[in-house]
């Protein structure tokens, strides 16, 4: 409908409208550099105020200034003016707001979960609305004047009803028919995993892999079942069944580590490790050591301000290891302490219920591998790391048993990141492992590696990259295995 603008009056409120409004909205709800500007403040009155500001004026015309300074800013009356025909209004604001989906979708979300943000906004989708009306009628104010007639004068058409609902055309019932097959072949496999009843002992697996649900990782998870067929692989939601508040340690807030819709009562928090610069720093140090470590904080922020002038790519970069520090301990064991309204940690009946429900869910119920790898990306990777954690306990395995779950003694779960950027993969909490099964995982790191160099020669496309990674095969009966070409594998692990 929107379009008539053009067609009647050769203007595109957009090209105008838009970049203004999204810079008021990123101003406002940025977490850092405006929080003085709009903390504890509505949008509108947030606006209002710039308004105000001399040097800061958003309205060119006189009009839409009016409006907002006096607080008559009604979203009936703000069609009236554009539209006039109260027929058109839900027509007019459903093509308005669909020009921008997310910014909408994102308003929207706030307004209903302000927890979404750290430091929570006073924002409406009413609000949002109203803005966008006030800068369409500036708009068209500084270009006309105020004597354009309203987009619904003389139209001489009906809108669409939205969302109506009426009996199905062909083409709609075959799309609903394929749909249903869709789904439920998934549905299918999943329900004849759960039910099927206990079969002859199958060939024991090298190791398991528990994926989350993601176009990279389902690639990767191929490519490792090519390279050897003796692993099985296995997909679940990228949380894991673990809803949860992550406070990283370096941080002052809390992320979700969840799906949105989900509002989780739990809090794992990362507290250091054994690899601290706090601990480096004491007054038992002589002056010697005091000295050599002021110097090196000289040399870093020398770097780092050379860094502005002379930017470059380095290890860091768009690196997402840093989400969870591999030497750190995190709360996952409940142990009475809340915080906010939040429990630190679960409870042992709390874990077996999640651990139980995740490995129902995929089929793993028996004939478990020596060691299962929980591989997560970005966030998930503190999923993963929470959920191995709880499998692996002694408490949780035995409340299972009770259950009908028996998890053998022998088996460790064992968390990791999927860096997708830089095609490695970092496992956490190795020191769980028995020796045999340390060896094990040495070599099991190898096959993970030709599996991401496959995996990135995929990706790669038509694109004429060279990739000159040359990996061997994997060998046994104790030859000596050396595989330098991917940055995961730089040492030799003998004796496989």
């Amino acid at each position: 409908m929107r379009i008539q603008w053009e067609k009647q009056y050769k203007i595109n409120p957009d090209e105008s409208v838009h970049p203004l409004l999204f810079s008021l909205l990123t101003e406002y709800l940025d977490q850092d550099v405006s929080l003085q500007a709009s903390a504890g403040k509505e949008f509108l009155m947030f606006v209002k105020e710039v308004e105000q500001n001399e040097q800061g004026r958003i309205f060119k015309s006189s009009r839409p200034r009016k409006l907002l300074v006096e607080g008559q800013c009604n979203i009936g009356d703000l069609l009236k003016i554009l539209v006039e025909d109260q027929a058109l209004f839900e027509q007019y604001l459903f093509c308005q707001q669909f020009s921008h989906p997310g910014w909408s979708g994102m308003v929207s979300a706030i307004e209903h979960q302000p927890d979404k943000l750290p430091d929570g906004k006073n924002i409406t989708l009413h609000d949002l609305i109203c803005l966008e009306l006030l800068l369409e009628i500036d708009a068209l104010d500084h270009k006309f004047g105020e004597a354009w007639e309203p987009l619904g004068v003389g139209a001489g058409y009906l809108a669409d009803p939205l969302l109506q609902t009426g009996p199905l055309t062909e083409p709609e019932e075959v799309l609903l028919l394929w749909q249903e097959a869709f789904e439920w072949s998934c549905f299918d496999n999943v329900v004849k995993s759960i039910l099927q009843p206990p079969t002859q002992k199958s060939d024991p697996k090298r190791f398991q892999v528990m994926f989350c649900m993601n176009d990279k990782e389902y690639s990767l998870k191929n490519c490792i079942e090519q390279i050897r067929p003796d692993i099985e692989t296995f997909d679940t939601p990228g949380y894991f069944g673990v809803e949860f508040y992550f406070k990283p340690e370096q941080s002052k807030y809390y992320t979700r580590a969840c799906p949105s819709r989900t509002t989780p009562g739990y809090l794992i928090r990362e507290e250091p490790g054994r690899h601290n610069l706090r601990h480096l720093y004491n007054s038992d140090q002589s002056p010697l050591s005091r000295l050599i470590l002021r110097l090196l904080l000289v040399w870093s922020a020398v770097k780092r301000l050379s860094g502005i002038f002379r930017p470059a790519l380095h290890s860091a970069t768009s690196h997402s290891a840093p989400h969870i520090d591999k030497q750190s301990y995190l709360t996952i064991e409940y142990e009475g302490e809340e915080v906010g309204g939040l429990q630190v940690g679960f409870a042992v009946e709390e874990m077996a219920r999640r651990v139980g429900s995740i490995l129902r869910s995929i089929g793993l119920i028996r004939g478990f591998a020596s060691v299962i790898y929980v591989i997560g990306h970005n966030i998930n990777a503190v999923n993963a790391r929470v959920f191995s954690h709880m499998a692996n306990l002694k408490t949780v395995r035995d409340r299972l048993r009770k259950d009908g779950l028996d998890i053998p003694d022998e088996v460790v779960f064992i968390g990791a990141l999927y860096d997708a950027v830089h095609d490695e993969i970092e496992f956490y909490d190795e020191v769980s492992l028995s020796p045999g099964q340390k060896s094990s995982h040495d070599l099991n790191q190898v096959i993970f590696g030709r599996a991401l160099s496959r995996n990135a020669r995929i990706y790669s496309g038509k694109v004429s990259v060279a990739i000159t990674r040359k990996v061997p095969n994997i060998y046994e009966g104790g030859k000596e295995i050396s595989w330098s070409g991917h940055p995961m594998s730089k040492r030799k692990i003998a004796k496989a």
